[in-house]
């Protein structure tokens, strides 16, 4: 599945690139907590979409920077991942 090499480097940064829209809303509270639900629907959007994938036994995968031949730094949602980031998002 090639769409989804980058989905968990998405939900990474969803809430990450949240905070500058709330920061900019912070004296209009009803704005601000738009911007807040919007992101974690967002956020719990793209971390369920990468669960049918899981549940078939596969893992997503974005790998971001290789420093050293052989030594990536990745985000890589396994099973294990896949509970803790379903739980998380959904709270």
């Amino acid at each position: 599945m090639p769409e989804s090499l980058a989905t968990p480097l998405w939900a990474v940064l969803v809430p990450v690139l949240a905070v500058v829209p709330i920061l900019l809303s912070r004296s209009r509270p009803n704005v601000r907590e738009m911007w807040s639900i919007g992101a974690s629907v967002l956020t719990a959007a793209i971390v369920l979409s990468m669960l049918p994938g899981t549940l078939a036994g596969g893992a997503a995968e974005a790998r971001l920077v290789e420093f050293v031949p052989g030594v990536p730094i990745a985000l890589r949602a396994d099973a294990a991942g896949m509970i803790f980031a379903a739980l998380a998002s959904c709270l």
